[in-house]
């Protein structure tokens, strides 16, 4: 299921459910409302038909005291409720208008209290004009009269009792329909709140499975793939998730194909190339030393700039012969225990003759006491070389380039490559102290390691005059093929490969590599093996 459909089943299906709740609510709701309202209605026809029964009786008893007083407030009183009695009459008739078998019932009701509401009002005006008319003119005397309406009162009593049948049932079986309404209305929130958590529940956990489960999965492959795993299994699915995850593992195929590609570019030039550059070296030096005929000073100096540019594709080979093995794993280590000094010196022995040519001096701080280290010498040589051709490549002609080494307590580099164990050690007071105050790491006469320092290594240093390095550039300087700002004496005599070298040789002697600014200017070079 694609994502989007899962969004609108995440929000419709809640939703729908809801909507169908609130129908069957409002539904129960409506019931209860109908009921209440006939109960209402049943309850108004009962009050209105024994208020109009109430209100004639009244009239025939004031009849009575009519007679006995002649009286014309009565008379008056007597009129004003013959006129409310007629308006109640017709109140009642629209009231029932619509009830069926109850309308027949009232409008019998009604006739009888019509009947007898005519006989009354002629009582009245008997009484008062003293003239028998309209429904007296039947009567012989007043005993008829008052029979005639004791037999009213009785056809009354049972209108009355028929529209008590038909309405007090109604009356009755509300309440209790009322409590069983208000119960259905409990248990159908109380279901409908459930069922919604459930749903709720249930729709969290199918999309925690099946959707945030697998972007977890995702996002392992991904750190999977950053530290060059592509070995990447498929995420099962036909959503978006799983569209992402073939895009992906297809990248990481292609990566996969890139870097065999570019092995396969780098063992072609480290071996292909590596052989016919020495055979074409070694003929060249023949021809330099006469072997093949006279060599005129013009061709000698050609020979030379021959031999300079084979030297730096020599070197190119190398850098990338050493990469490959470096990244495949299958660079050899010899280590051995290494004196730093003498390694120092082998290294500025073979470099001596670059240094020469910009007139530039190599000096080596006096060691008092030996340094000693397990370490691959070759390696470590190669890594000093690095740092002291560089110096020598970006320092101007005729300046100084001072090289040191020194036991120290071992510091830490941050993330652009500056070294942080001068700091680190100079704030540790807890740690590490040197006579006049000075941090340690700058001086190593000395020294006093406490208990809970970190452990002691050896560092190498490399200082130059140069322009130095900014933030940024200190930062990528030990990152493959980075060739930083360079004048135009230097540009394009490097491949970007030396010091990435460098870092990884460092880092399998389980060593730290970095780079800072002096305040005095140029750039510090350095790395710390175990000591």
């Amino acid at each position: 299921m694609k994502l989007r459909h899962q969004t609108l089943l995440l929000i419709g299906l809640p939703l729908t459910f809801e909507l169908l709740f609130v129908g069957v609510l409002v539904t129960t709701g409506g019931e209860v409302e109908e009921a209440a309202s006939k109960e209402s209605h049943a309850k108004t026809v009962l009050t209105e038909c024994d208020a109009l029964r109430v209100r004639l009786f009244a009239r025939s008893m004031s009849l009575t005291s009519l007679k006995l007083s002649q009286s014309k407030e009565l008379d008056s009183a007597m009129e004003t409720a013959s006129a409310k009695t007629q308006q109640r009459f017709k109140a009642l008739r629209t009231l029932v208008r619509s009830d069926g078998k109850g309308k027949e019932a009232v409008e019998s009701y009604l006739t009888t209290l019509q009947h007898l509401n005519e006989i009354i009002d002629e009582g009245q005006k008997t009484y008062i004009d003293g003239v028998f008319t309209g429904a007296f003119a039947n009567f012989l005397n007043e005993q008829e009269l008052f029979e005639e309406l004791a037999v009213y009162t009785k056809r009354v009593t049972a209108d009355v009792e028929r529209i008590n049948t038909i309405y007090s049932p109604i009356v009755s079986e509300f309440r209790p329909e009322a409590a069983r309404n208000r119960t259905r209305l409990r248990s159908l929130i109380s279901a409908g709140v459930i069922a919604n958590i459930l749903l709720s529940l249930a729709l969290a956990l199918y999309f925690e499975k099946n959707t945030v489960s697998r972007l977890e999965t995702l996002m392992r492959k991904l750190k999977d793939f950053s530290i060059g795993k592509n070995d990447i299994p498929p995420i099962q699915g036909n959503d978006e998730i799983a569209e992402l995850d073939t895009a992906f593992r297809q990248m990481a195929l292609e990566r996969a194909q890139a870097d065999e590609l570019k092995k396969a570019v780098q063992a072609m030039v480290s071996h292909d190339l590596r052989s016919p550059l020495t055979s074409i070296l070694l003929r060249l030096q023949l021809c330099q030393n006469g072997v093949y005929g006279e060599v005129h000073p013009p061709m000698q100096k050609t020979f030379e700039t021959i031999e300079s540019e084979i030297q730096r594709l020599v070197r190119l080979t190398n850098d990338l012969l050493d990469i490959e093995r470096l990244e495949s794993g299958k660079l050899d280590m010899q280590p051995e225990l290494c004196d730093a000094e003498s390694m120092i010196f082998e290294a500025v022995q073979a470099i001596s003759v670059l240094a020469e040519t910009k007139q530039i001096a190599i000096e080596v701080e006096n060691v008092d006491t030996p340094l000693e280290l397990h370490c691959d010498r070759r390696r470590i040589i190669q890594v000093l070389i690095n740092f002291l051709s560089n110096a020598i490549k970006f320092s101007p002609r005729g300046r100084k380039i001072m090289v040191a080494v020194k036991r120290i307590v071992s510091g830490s580099v941050d993330s652009t490559g500056v070294d942080a164990s001068v700091a680190g050690i100079a704030g540790a007071a807890d740690c590490t102290t040197t006579p006049g105050g000075s941090a340690a790491g700058q001086q190593a006469d000395g020294d006093v390691t406490r208990p809970g320092c970190r452990e002691v290594a050896v560092r190498f240093e490399v200082i130059d005059q140069g322009p130095g390095l900014s933030p940024e550039e200190r930062g990528r300087v030990f990152d493959k093929f980075v060739q930083l700002s360079q004048n135009e004496a230097v540009k394009g005599t490097g491949t970007g490969l030396g010091l990435a070298i460098c870092k990884q040789l460092i880092e399998l002697h389980s060593g730290v590599i970095g780079v800072d600014c002096p305040s005095t200017g140029g750039s510090r070079f350095w790395f710390e093996l175990p000591g």
